[in-house]
């Protein structure tokens, strides 16, 4: 089977210039989107849907984004979990600071064995949070996720996507404005805390991508950074560029994964996708008690928790 990719720039210029479309290519650069003027006029697959929330461009400017702009994995470390049973893939996501440093997914087996997996991954990697997917399948994980972490210091926290958005009454604030005056509150925007997450993401790619092509300045704490060295980066960038918000609600909400997998979208359910839409809660860290020995007067020692 032999393939040949033929675009408009294997023609003769003068023939190009003679067919008139010369003015819909320029315009076309200068006003579309990368991924449409690519599937347009060079024949690439077109990556995004209808409704999508994130550019392609905007996520390839957030490739090792710390070292295009010179910030430091540093800070919290998180993970988290999208479990599935038979028939569709688990995935987690690993977080350090604003530094996406893994996301995996594993495609067979059942819930109990992703479970067992996950958990493996992050009792090996010591992180100061695992969360995970508690809506549906995960609601019956807790007692299995206690058991593995117990004695870890990682703090567990469910995330219930239909919940209402975190910090309700707080205002929220588009990515590139400092003016939050005439913003709404997060209850006010967003259907539920899913998108609520997922706007938090699209907003910290999208300053990303101005930093890295605009020269424009964000603290790290606001911007992400997805490691080249994923093994699925590519696979998680067709995911997150599909992420389609539902434009019938008046509130921000997106698409279930029900709703993506129906025609027309026929789209695979997004687990990675949804593994870093997570690592965007925020968790505050309790201070974890530390054992530690002391001796009394009487040169006894016994062990403490401070």
């Amino acid at each position: 089977c032999l393939i040949a990719q033929a675009n408009y720039t294997d023609l003769p210029r003068d023939w190009w210039l003679a067919s008139g479309l010369e003015t819909e290519r320029a315009d076309d650069e200068l006003r579309c989107s990368k991924a449409f003027y690519r599937h347009k006029w060079l024949g690439d697959y077109l990556e995004t849907v209808e409704n999508s929330i994130i550019e392609s461009e905007w996520f390839d400017a957030c490739i090792d984004a710390h070292l295009k702009l010179g910030f430091e994995a540093i800070g919290q470390e998180k993970i988290a979990y999208d479990p599935a049973d038979m028939g569709d893939a688990k995935a987690l996501g690993h977080m350090h600071g604003s530094v996406v440093i893994d996301v995996q997914q594993k495609t067979d087996g059942n819930i109990d064995t992703g479970t067992i997996w996950a958990l493996e991954y992050t009792a090996l990697t010591k992180p100061d949070v695992f969360i995970w997917d508690s809506d549906g399948i995960g609601g019956g994980l807790l007692s299995q996720i206690n058991i593995a972490l117990a004695g870890k210091k990682i703090d567990i926290v469910p995330f219930k996507g239909q919940n209402t958005a975190e910090d309700p009454y707080a205002i929220y604030g588009e990515p590139d404005s400092t003016d939050k005056s005439r913003g709404k509150s997060n209850k006010e925007q967003f259907f539920n805390m899913r998108a609520q997450m997922y706007i938090r993401l699209r907003d910290r790619i999208f300053r990303t991508y101005l930093a890295v092509t605009r020269g424009k300045y964000y603290d790290p704490e606001d911007m992400i950074s997805f490691s080249s060295s994923i093994k699925d980066l590519n696979a998680l960038r067709s995911e997150l560029c599909r992420i389609p918000r539902n434009p019938k609600s008046a509130r921000v909400k997106i698409l279930s994964k029900a709703e993506m997998k129906a025609p027309p979208l026929n789209l695979a359910s997004p687990n990675m996708a949804d593994a870093v839409m997570m690592l965007m809660r925020n968790v505050k860290v309790e201070d974890v008690p530390e054992e530690f020995e002391i001796e009394d007067f009487n040169g006894h020692t016994g062990s403490w928790m401070s």
